[in-house]
């Protein structure tokens, strides 16, 4: 085993995950691509068959359609299928396992029944703590931090423990639960910068891209206002897939390592491969014991304290404009 795990700081996982990028580069776009071609395909078909009819055309039946689509195939093939596929190419790389293209869809081939029950299990899920939210005080004050800690705690870690533990698909969710708690704060602070890091890479360049192909094809052809909205919006979402294709392996290689990272600080489990370099082994090897209360005292008062800090951020963004306003008043005045 040429793989010495220890635990990481922030910056140290995003320096390894971009290094088994760089090393292992054709295998994460190859492995990312063929889940890309049915997304693809639907931002492209769709608005050719129902192009917009004009400015009025947002959210309307066709808007609806078009990104309701777009929405259901990403979250399918990119976000569900793509995203485990990609976790257990970059589990195995990082442990210094062989692997291939086919050997990596072969293992989604015996996993995906616990890939589909986590994509039909998040999205109600989410739902339904949106509609929490938004009831006044109780959900002001204690949704916001579930709903963030699903998103940022659970959901990148439950593929996983699917791919790479043969965990059912709620057994996966429990077993991220159960290991993202331990590093709670310390974990949404990571999925933020990382977000922040992934906006740098790729919807940066894409907006970059986009304006520049518009403007040659504006300057270059005369087109109708409507035509060149058409057209940027579909040059939009094939450069943005095109990005998201480029960095959605750095995104996963981050989160897969964090949660090695999570069972080198909870399970001793780069102990468990000093032992045996089989991984399938060591994780038998070692493995939390069943916890006695799945929500405790100081889980609750993370989650509220987080949802606080969001009721908060929310109550200042909406006055901050209206302070303005008065202090540009009284300025003049």
């Amino acid at each position: 085993m040429k793989t010495a795990l220890r635990p990481m700081s922030l910056g140290e996982i995003l320096d390894a995950a971009i290094r088994l990028y760089r090393r292992n580069f054709w295998l994460f776009v190859s492995v990312i691509a063929l889940v890309e071609i049915p997304f693809l395909l639907v931002q492209v078909v769709l608005p050719l068959v129902y192009p917009p009819t004009g400015p009025d055309d947002i959210f309307s039946a066709r808007w609806f359609l078009v990104n309701g689509a777009n929405l259901l195939v990403r979250w399918i093939f990119v976000d569900g299928f793509g995203a485990a596929l990609l976790t257990y190419a970059i589990a195995q790389r990082y442990l210094d396992q062989e692997t291939s293209l086919v050997d990596v869809y072969r293992r989604l081939g015996a996993a995906w029944l616990g890939v589909a029950t986590i994509l039909v299990f998040f999205p109600p899920v989410l739902l339904a703590l949106f509609v929490w939210l938004n009831i006044p005080c109780i959900g002001w004050l204690t949704a916001g931090g579930v709903f963030i800690f699903v998103a940022m705690g659970i959901m990148p870690f439950a593929p996983t423990a699917i791919m790479v533990e043969g965990q059912s698909g709620l057994g996966a969710v429990l077993r991220a639960w159960d290991l993202g708690r331990r590093r709670f704060f310390w974990i949404i602070a990571f999925n933020i910068v990382l977000t922040l890091f992934g906006w740098a890479l790729a919807a940066g360049p894409s907006l970059v891209v986009n304006s520049l192909l518009v403007a040659l094809i504006a300057n270059g052809f005369g087109m109708t206002e409507q035509q060149l909205t058409n057209i940027y919006s579909l040059i939009s979402n094939v450069s943005g897939t095109l990005f998201n294709m480029l960095f959605l392996p750095i995104q996963v290689g981050a989160w897969t390592l964090t949660y090695y990272d999570l069972r080198v600080r909870s399970e001793a489990f780069d102990l468990a491969l000093l032992v045996t370099e089989d991984t399938q082994a060591a994780n038998r090897l070692v493995h939390l014991p069943p916890l006695e209360k799945w929500l405790s005292g100081n889980d609750m008062a993370a989650l509220m304290l987080v949802s606080l800090v969001v009721f908060v951020l929310f109550i200042v963004t909406n006055a901050l404009p209206f302070f303005l306003l008065l202090a540009a008043v009284a300025a003049e005045l």
